[in-house]
């Protein structure tokens, strides 16, 4: 049985056609069931049509509400039943927004950060994406923890070592570079134990404040890096232009401002 594919697209539709003349082929195993857009007039939409494939847009002018237009595009989608949706380009156009509309995907309640669960939101993409939003999903999940498991103990058992002058690489013994392996080891451990000794439904929030603290701390680390890479005495002739200080400067600032409004929004929520 061939796949059913709904394709969004953004422009020209270039994917799109590549798309088109290898499901002209029989023994390919998929169909293009849709192509939708969130404009008229492009060509895109004009291959589609040329192709005899039904082709749809939803505005977002239309609406007056991102979350509407996010939906509004959900039950188009949903309406020839893709099991799998295709967009390039337009992963710039269909944000992440999409898992918080769960409510009108499975008819629960909107996806609270209190009690959300990763596979939550892996089911909430699967009306939208098709069925193997799930799986890909779960799959990204998977290469992220994989990752975090040993790039972030191993990166941090280097920046400690080097900061205090020690020993550190994985070329050494153990007994040539103790501190460091030491550091490594005890990095995978505490992971390892956060996952099994915090509770289940504290898992993505710890998650998530992790990465509120590290937004948060983002200014300040920053600003450090500009101070010294504009010290000739560390960076010699490299020191940052004044056009890199500027846009420097800038995102600092931007990022810090950012920072200032969600810990006020956080002590102070709006009525």
């Amino acid at each position: 049985m061939r796949a059913r594919l709904l394709v969004l697209v953004s422009g020209e539709g270039t994917n799109l056609q590549a798309l088109i003349d290898a499901c002209q082929d029989a023994g390919y195993g998929a169909q293009l069931v849709a192509v939708g857009a969130d404009r008229d007039g492009i060509n895109g939409l004009a291959r589609a049509r040329r192709a005899g494939i039904p082709a749809f847009t939803v505005r977002l002018p239309d609406y007056p509400a991102r979350e509407e237009w996010d939906a509004a595009l959900t039950a188009a989608c949903a309406t020839y039943a893709p099991d799998l949706v295709v967009l390039a380009g337009f992963m710039i156009i269909a944000n992440g927004a999409t898992i918080y509309q769960a409510a009108l995907h499975t008819g629960k309640p909107p996806l609270n950060i209190d009690t959300a669960q990763a596979q939550d939101f892996a089911r909430a993409l699967v009306p939208l994406a098709g069925a193997f939003a799930g799986t890909l999903f779960a799959l990204g999940i998977l290469n992220a923890g994989i990752f975090t498991a040993t790039v972030l103990p191993l990166s941090t058992a280097y920046i400690v070592c080097e900061a205090f002058g020690l020993e550190a690489s994985l070329d050494r013994r153990f007994r040539q570079a103790p501190v460091f392996y030491t550091l490594f080891a005890g990095a995978v451990l505490l992971g390892a134990a956060l996952v099994l000794l915090v509770p289940k439904e504290s898992l993505l929030k710890l998650i998530f404040y992790a990465q509120v603290v590290q937004g948060i701390l983002l200014p300040f680390e920053l600003v450090l890096m500009l101070v010294v890479i504009n010290r000739p005495r560390v960076m010699g002739r490299y020191v940052n232009s004044r056009f890199f200080n500027i846009v420097g400067w800038a995102t600092a600032i931007i990022i810090g401002g950012l920072a200032l409004v969600y810990v006020w929004q956080s002590l102070f929520p709006p009525a």
